[in-house]
């Protein structure tokens, strides 16, 4: 696909105004779906702008979880705004809808996390987070014998990670029967 150098501008554009509004760090995955799903430009031109954003020092890379995600450099904040006429306002209002519709969700994969590693034969360490604001609120490492278990672990942490934190705080800060005991002995 041969772009002329408004839409190579215009793509890169999008790339920032997408993140700067989306205000939470995004993966390579979630920025190249939104792109290719609305036909901006095509897988490798993507990742092109992705890199010379970087390579700019317009957008800063961050590893997270074995993910690499992008967030938005000041130079990057100011390059916006001095452009941001140059995105079509169609364009923008598509990109504001988005995100309107998708940030919860893209929070959620962001501040929710589990994954397992293979330890030993029959051993997988698992480990589940819940993060906000880029805090650490709470990190759960379980030994578990099967890659079955993990697995299962990992998707009812995605799934009701409030929940379990909910619990297990409750459960960590409410006095035991035994403490109830002595301090009725007491």
């Amino acid at each position: 696909m041969i772009q002329s150098t408004q839409e190579l501008t215009l793509n890169k554009l999008i790339i920032l105004f997408l993140i700067h509004h989306m205000r939470i760090p995004l993966s390579n995955t979630q920025i190249t779906e939104f792109i290719l799903e609305r036909n901006y430009t095509d897988y490798f031109s993507i990742q092109q702008y992705l890199s010379e954003l970087v390579e700019a020092k317009l957008l800063l890379t961050q590893i997270d979880n074995h993910t690499t995600r992008y967030v938005i450099e000041s130079k990057g904040e100011r390059t916006l705004e001095y452009f941001l006429n140059r995105i079509p306002v169609h364009t923008r209002e598509e990109i504001m809808q988005y995100i309107q519709t998708h940030r919860p969700q893209i929070r959620q994969e962001i501040e929710i996390t589990a994954e397992y590693i293979p330890e030993k034969q029959n051993e997988y360490l698992v480990i589940c987070k819940v993060v906000e604001n880029e805090t650490l609120l709470m990190e759960l490492k379980v030994n578990v014998v099967s890659k079955e278990q993990a697995k299962k672990i990992c998707n009812n942490w995605k799934q009701s990670a409030q929940v379990h934190y909910g619990q297990i705080l409750s459960s960590l800060t409410n006095p035991t029967s035994k403490d109830k005991k002595n301090a009725k002995n007491a």
